[in-house]
């Protein structure tokens, strides 16, 4: 937890002060709200796993659909779908876990709250022997910020926390997934006037994985990414 507690200081302080230098402008957040969103990034991340005793990096994708609506944009809906992979050398191991998330959000002014509902697929080898290849789910909640930088592009700091209610593991180990906490620290710049974005920023998730033991498993990624937005 502690990479997450610095990250978020770090992120929280940036935020402050992008909020405090755009203070004075108008606050037009209908080029980050968009009606209809389809949104898409690549990542290249570090894996620690308690789990496998080991460290290694690997890539990961997301994507996702969603929109804002109401006045103003002060209520959105979100699924994303985020998959990563590592394989680790040293002791011959592998993981694949994909997150299904389904967020919806109310937005007040910089602000946004909400829940977050999770599923999870993970699939895990150890030195040759498959481990865990289980399906959990569970229900939390999500906030953060969003802060136009003028009319071509923003920043923003996402927090989510999971709690993982229900595991059904395939193979024969008893196996069940806790909590999940997520940071995301990121921008967005306009490509076009209208259509296209770039993004990048900083991931961490972590979550606990409990066996015969309980371990804790830590993502860490930067990301780029294209979305693609539509206002009606």
């Amino acid at each position: 937890m502690k990479y997450i507690k610095k990250a978020k200081f770090v992120g929280i302080l940036a935020i402050i002060l992008v909020a405090s230098t755009a203070s004075g402008r108008a606050r037009d957040f209908k080029h980050i709200t968009p009606t209809l969103a389809i949104l898409t990034s690549f990542s290249l991340s570090t894996y620690k796993s308690e789990l496998v005793a080991s460290n290694d990096t690997g890539t990961g994708f997301s994507y996702g659909i969603g929109g804002y609506a109401g006045e103003d944009g002060t209520l959105g809906f979100f699924l994303k779908i985020d998959s990563a992979s590592t394989s680790f050398a040293l002791n011959s191991s592998s993981n694949a876990v994909t997150w299904q998330d389904t967020l919806i959000r109310y937005r007040w002014s910089y602000f946004y709250l909400g829940p977050i509902f999770s599923m999870m697929d993970y699939k895990v080898n150890q030195e040759g022997t498959e481990l865990l290849d289980l399906k959990s789910s569970g229900i939390g909640g999500n906030l953060g910020m969003m802060v136009p930088l003028g009319n071509t592009g923003a920043i923003f700091l996402d927090l989510s926390s999971v709690t993982m209610s229900s595991t059904v593991n395939k193979l024969a180990t008893e196996a069940n997934i806790g909590s999940r906490t997520d940071f995301d620290l990121g921008a967005s710049i306009d490509v076009t006037r209208s259509l296209v974005d770039f993004t990048f920023g900083y991931r961490q998730q972590q979550y606990t994985v409990s066996t015969d033991s309980t371990y804790t498993e830590t993502y860490l990624a930067t990301y780029l990414g294209l979305n693609f937005s539509f206002n009606f």
